[in-house]
C-alpha cells in the first residue's frame, strides 16, 4: 500500500448525485483504505432529503462503517479529521473513532451527544497515555462541518465548527499520539466499535490528513462546500 508522506490519508467523498444508490465506498486518498458498510440499515449510501447528496445514514443501533487499521490512519505527530455531520440523537455517541482495545479506548475521536468533544490520546510515557479533549457545541439536526486538529509541534488540540476554531486545549508536552500496535483496533465511523455507542446521524465528506490544518485552511475547506449543504 502506498503511504502519503504529507497529505490525505482517508478521503471519502459523496458519490455522484446522479448515480444509482452506491453500495461500495471509495477512498480517494493514495492509501486506498478499504471501508465497508455494516449494520441492519447501512447496506449502501442514502440520499439526503435536504441536499440530494448520497451520504452515510447511521441508525443509532448497529450501523457503522469500518475503515481498517492501516498505519496511514494513525499519524503520530499531526492529525486533522473533518466531516459534514447532521445529528439526530442526543445520546452520547461516537461519530468518528479510532478504537483502542485497552483503556482509554480511543486513539482519536469526535463525539456528539451528552459528550460534545474531540479527543486524542497521546504518549506521555505512561502505559495508558494521556487523553486530552476540546469541546464542541451541542448537536443539532442540521448539517455542520466539524473538525479535529492535533499538533505535536504546537502541543495543542483544537476543535472546529463550520470552519471556525471553537475550542483549544494545551497538550502539556512534546507528546505524539499514543500508538501501540498491540492495543489498536481500527477506524470506525458511526460507532465506537461494532455493538457499542452507535451514532444516530448522517455523515458526508470524511477527510483525514496527516498534518495539522491551519485555521484559514479549515475555513477555506468549509466555504468551498457550504453551498452543497444548504
Amino acid at each position: 500500500m502506498v503511504t502519503v508522506t504529507t497529505g490525505r490519508v482517508l478521503d471519502l467523498r459523496s458519490p455522484d448525485p446522479n448515480s444509482a444508490a452506491p453500495v461500495s465506498i471509495t477512498d480517494y486518498s493514495r492509501n486506498h483504505n478499504t471501508c465497508t458498510f455494516n449494520g441492519t440499515d447501512l447496506t449502501g449510501y442514502t440520499r439526503d432529503p435536504i441536499t440530494g447528496r448520497w451520504v452515510f445514514d447511521f441508525n443509532g443501533t448497529d450501523d457503522f462503517v469500518g475503515c481498517g487499521n492501516d498505519a496511514s490512519l494513525r499519524p503520530a505527530d499531526a492529525l486533522t479529521v473533518m466531516a459534514w455531520i447532521k445529528n439526530q440523537s442526543a445520546a452520547n455517541r461516537e461519530i468518528i473513532n479510532y478504537r483502542r482495545d485497552a483503556t482509554p479506548f480511543s486513539l482519536y475521536s469526535l463525539r456528539q451527544g451528552d459528550s460534545n468533544i474531540v479527543l486524542v490520546n497521546v504518549n506521555d510515557g505512561t502505559a495508558a497515555g494521556l487523553s486530552k479533549n476540546a469541546t464542541l457545541p451541542a448537536q443539532e439536526d442540521v448539517w455542520k462541518h466539524f473538525g479535529l486538529v492535533f499538533s505535536r509541534a504546537d502541543q495543542t488540540l483544537k476543535s472546529y465548527v463550520n470552519g471556525v476554531e471553537y475550542n483549544s486545549t494545551a497538550i502539556g508536552g512534546d507528546y505524539p499520539l499514543h500508538i501501540n500496535a498491540a492495543n489498536l483496533d481500527k477506524l470506525y465511523l458511526g460507532a465506537a466499535k461494532n455493538g457499542t455507542r452507535h451514532a444516530d446521524c448522517s455523515m458526508d465528506e470524511v477527510l483525514i490528513l496527516n498534518y495539522a490544518m491551519t485555521g484559514p485552511q479549515m475555513f477555506k475547506k468549509y466555504i468551498s462546500r457550504l453551498e452543497d449543504y444548504q
